[in-house]
């Protein structure tokens, strides 16, 4: 499969983009347990994009069953095995 270019980036979503890139991070053991996942807020100034986007990629991780939300914050999930 060719590279991406940023024509193709542009067009996929940057939501997508971020979702890939926390979603890389989770199964690399950056948000390794206890320690909570990043607020909607820093990831809004990480990423510079507004908070509906941030809140569609942090949707497709959870979409992806890489991540859940409680009250008390979004916690990363173990990514299923095999996959």
């Amino acid at each position: 499969m060719p590279p991406m270019t940023d024509a193709d980036r542009e067009s996929r979503g940057k939501y997508l983009d971020i979702a890939d890139k926390l979603g890389e991070e989770i199964r690399d053991g950056k948000y390794a347990a206890p320690r909570s996942f990043p607020s909607l807020t820093q990831i809004v100034r990480r990423f510079n994009v507004s908070r509906p986007t941030v809140m569609r990629g942090v949707g497709e991780l959870k979409r992806r069953r890489l991540l859940r939300c409680a009250r008390t914050g979004s916690k990363w999930r173990k990514p299923p095995s095999g996959g």
